[in-house]
């Protein structure tokens, strides 16, 4: 720059920033210029001074400014300098007052150490030498107010989707646990996980040995490392994560030696992008001098290693951004080495894809476990909810309770990502309990992983997979789930190439809101990659292995393409699957979905109906269930639906020739409760009634128990029917207390009355043996005999034990249909008549159907 550019560009600056010049020429120390014209701050002066370096271009991060500033008003306007810079510039030696940092650390070299300017400036004087010492400007900085207020304000509060308030992070944050083995860098083959599949609780349904690493807690983690990459399903914790990290060292609870600074890496790659300087160090030095610390301070904590750099959301940042963003990150780590760094990413990202270059620890946030979601309902219903915590804590009670339930399985599966989590709170806030239909809980929670997510957080994603419709994503999403889990295998993995071919088809398939065909011309691979990526929907289980992420889902996207189809025969397909128990949630969702479930009820009764042989042996079966159940509910005016009456009677029927289903009872009878809404069937009528002498015809083939029960005062109703049973009763020979046996009975007793016991006790057992031996089967049938006479109950089916199975399955066909009718928001009132009407009897193809 030449003389006469320089002397116009001074005779255009600021009055203040003129003066900070002149003085700084003039070999004034920081202390005096701040004192006289900054109210005293020397982060002022630097601020001045960083604005002069910009005015007469020096621009060069590598560059040490201050003193070519100098040594260019020396040559231009050489009047202005003062004495103590005068002595320290020469043409081949820079000043040694430098503000910038100096590249590789080694420092410079010193052209005339003696000059007070030099002393002021670079060295401090004696009594300030220790204001320099990392540990007092860690000090400094940590308690400065503005700091303090800055990391509060970005890290303190935490806005939940869909709540009107933020929560202070302290009152929501649960502890994070991370897995140190990431499941995408595993070679498990589907044959490795059918394997592990058999051994691991079922419960978990898609678990796939997950539960079984070990979960470290985070902040222990975080502490052990350096350099940290905290990778995530979306919605998984990371940002909050993040965000306790920071405030948790800004309260002295966590690395209370290293200063927190977060950055949001979305922000600040827009902002450097608009003043075309990726620069971290700028950032962090703008952050800084706030603080009362100027340039060459900040460089002091840097390459002293006392900064806690905190970096959320790689996966945030625009693509036109990446590459700008991941080399800055690149240098920075390595150039300032011995300061903490924690990035958090969404797994499976591009960038996320490109961190190998970063050389950082990588693991990977845990799903909620049992503990980790009940601490958290704690907290959510007295901190979100604004209960008082006793309030609030009852309320979470009930939510757990409930969210255990089994039939609330699905829910408590999505329950282990926190964003899920916090919906099902939010559903359950509002009636105390969840929907026993929850097609619309799954659909706003995919809402929130499709689009809302990244809305609400401003993010853009690459243009691939975003153009798509919501629709059309919805419809090639349940492509790929129908398939996939037409397939039949429990655990649901897919290669992927072949998870590539399937969205290729899907792709062809796509459809408008017309249901007129829609041309997209997109890569299957790139998809897949975007569908990873953006929603999390789809998992990497190990190297080129996909799920869904939650099983949920998938039997959702399957429900959803079964509703959806334009195919005649969809449905037909559906309901060849009725006696599968990993097909029982799709067949709900679906009669939920359905704007019209008539035709699904018609097609699953037929289907039902098909289970069971029509034969003489059945048709007296079920020509028996139909008469006792039109006789309770006609002659003894039982209140209670006539096909919940039948359902009962099938039940005890069923449990009485079949021993092994009395495991199942509670099972048995939730079809009854389907069907009514009531908490008990009994109040002293026939149902009571029979219940009492179905269970005695149950036991009389076990005598032994029998003869020590009493019957119930329910049967005071029918004198005749009790004084019949109390009689058989009596018939059962007297039972010895103990078994015993010859060698029990001490020959050479002392105590004669205890060995006439004995015999006597012997005596008893030998009378019930030969009782047993030879009147017990007349008997036994005699008990038959009366309660057939009586209540029409404990006829003899003769029924093989492939009759059963069919009984047994026909049964929870039929309890499916019953909670498909249920879950059904659209069903005509006469298919809803017929099919309670029919409910438990085979349909004669003789007779009229719908």
């Amino acid at each position: 720059m030449d003389a006469k550019t320089v002397r116009k560009i001074f005779d255009k600056l600021p009055p203040k920033r003129k003066q900070v010049l002149l003085r700084v020429l003039a070999g004034e120390s920081k202390a005096k210029i701040a004192l006289d014209i900054c109210d005293g701050s020397e982060g002022a002066v630097q601020q001045n001074l960083r604005q002069l370096y910009k005015d007469f271009q020096f621009q060069d991060e590598r560059e040490r400014k201050l003193p070519g500033l100098i040594a260019l008003f020396a040559q231009s306007m050489p009047e202005l300098i003062g004495a103590g810079n005068s002595q320290g510039i020469n043409e081949s030696q820079p000043s040694v007052y430098d503000d910038e940092t100096w590249v590789g650390g080694e420092e410079p070299k010193i052209a005339n150490p003696s000059t007070s300017v030099d002393r002021e400036w670079k060295l401090g004087s004696v009594e300030d030498a220790s204001e320099d010492h990392p540990d007092v400007l860690v000090q400094r900085v940590r308690s400065h107010p503005y700091h303090t207020a800055k990391i509060k304000d970005q890290c303190g509060q935490l806005r939940i989707l869909d709540v009107e308030w933020p929560v202070e992070i302290d009152n929501i944050y649960i502890e994070v646990k991370v897995l140190e083995k990431l499941p995408s860098n595993s070679r498990k083959t589907i044959s490795d996980f059918r394997a592990l599949n058999s051994a691991i609780d079922k419960s978990d349904r898609l678990d796939l040995g997950i539960s079984q690493q070990e979960r470290v807690p985070g902040i222990e983690v975080a502490a052990n490392n350096l350099k940290l990459m905290v990778l995530g399903k979306q919605g998984s914790g990371k940002t909050t994560f993040l965000n306790h990290l920071a405030i948790q060292c800004n309260q002295g609870r966590f690395q209370s030696q290293l200063i927190p600074i977060f950055i949001e890496l979305k922000y600040f790659a827009m902002i450097a992008r608009d003043k075309c300087n990726f620069s971290l160090l700028n950032y962090i030095i703008d952050e800084l001098l706030n603080c009362d610390v100027w340039e060459e301070q900040i460089n002091t904590l840097l390459f002293n290693g006392r900064v806690f750099i905190l970096l959320d959301g790689l996966d945030e940042v625009e693509p036109e951004n990446a590459d700008a963003v991941l080399t800055e990150i690149s240098y920075f780590s390595q150039h300032y080495f011995r300061n903490k760094f924690v990035i958090t990413c969404r797994i499976a990202t591009q960038l996320a894809n490109r961190r190998f270059s970063l050389k950082f620890t990588e693991v990977e946030v845990a799903d909620f476990k049992s503990e980790q979601i009940q601490a958290f309902a704690k907290k959510w219903f007295v901190a979100v909810a604004k209960n008082s915590i006793d309030q609030g804590l009852s309320q979470a009670a009930e939510f757990i309770k409930k969210l255990y339930l089994s039939e609330h399985q699905s829910i408590l599966e999505l329950a282990g990502t926190p964003i899920l989590l916090n919906l099902a709170c939010l559903v359950f806030q509002e009636k105390t309990n969840f929907p026993s239909t929850p097609a619309k809980l799954y659909e706003e929670g995919l809402d929130i992983l499709l689009f809302r997510w990244d809305e609400a957080k401003n993010i853009k994603r690459d243009e691939i997979y975003r153009k798509l419709p919501v629709r059309n994503k919805k419809q090639m999403l349940s492509h790929v789930a129908a398939i996939t889990f037409e397939l039949g295998d429990e655990i649901k993995l897919f290669e992927r190439d072949i998870i590539e071919k399937i969205i290729a088809d899907g792709l062809t398939k796509l459809t408008d809101e017309k249901n007129a065909p829609v041309q997209v011309q997109l890569d299957s691979e790139a998809v897949l990659k975007s569908i990873a990526e953006q929603d999390g929907l789809l998992v990497e289980r190990a190297r080129g292995i996909y799920s869904f992420s939650h099983l949920t889902f998938q039997e959702y996207f399957t429900a959803w393409r079964f509703a959806n189809s334009l195919e005649p025969q969809c449905l037909e397909k559906l309901v060849v699957h009725i006696n599968e128990q990993r097909w029982r949630e799709v067949f709900l969702l679906t009669a939920e979905i359905l704007p019209s479930a008539d035709e699904l009820m018609r097609l699953m009764k037929e289907q039902v109906d098909r289970i069971i042989t029509k034969d003489e042996k059945m048709q007296h079966f079920f020509t028996w269930l139909n008469e006792k159940s039109l006789s309770v509910k006609n002659q003894d005016q039982v209140s209670f639906k006539l096909a919940t009456v039948r359902s009962l009677y099938f039940a005890h029927e069923v449990d009485r020739f079949s021993n092994t289903m009395r495991e199942r009872m509670p099972h048995l009878f939730k079809c009854a409760y389907a069907l009514e809404q009531t908490v008990h069937f009994g109040s002293n009528n026939a149902l009571d009634i029979d219940s009492v002498v179905d269970f005695f015809v149950v036991y009389a083939g076990k005598p032994k128990d029998i003869r020590f029960c009493s019957l119930d005062d329910v049967l005071k109703l029918k004198p005749d029917l009790q004084q019949k049973l109390e009689q058989l009763k009596d018939e059962i020979p007297e039972i010895p207390s103990d078994q015993i046996s010859d060698d029990e009975i001490p020959d050479n007793q002392k105590n004669q009355e205890e060995k006439k016991k004995a015999n006597e006790e012997k005596e008893k057992l030998e009378k019930f043996n030969n009782w047993f031996e030879n009147d017990f089967y007349k008997w036994y049938e005699q008990v038959k005999r009366v309660t057939i006479k009586y209540r029409n109950i404990g006829h003899n089916w003769h029924f093989t034990e492939e009759y059963k199975s069919q009984l047994r399955q026909y049964y929870d066909a039929n309890k499916l249909l019953v909670d498909c009718l249920n879950s059904s928001r659209n069903l005509s009132p006469t298919t809803r008549a017929h099919l309670e009407e029919t409910f438990l009897l085979p349909i004669d193809p003789a007779s009229p159907t719908f």
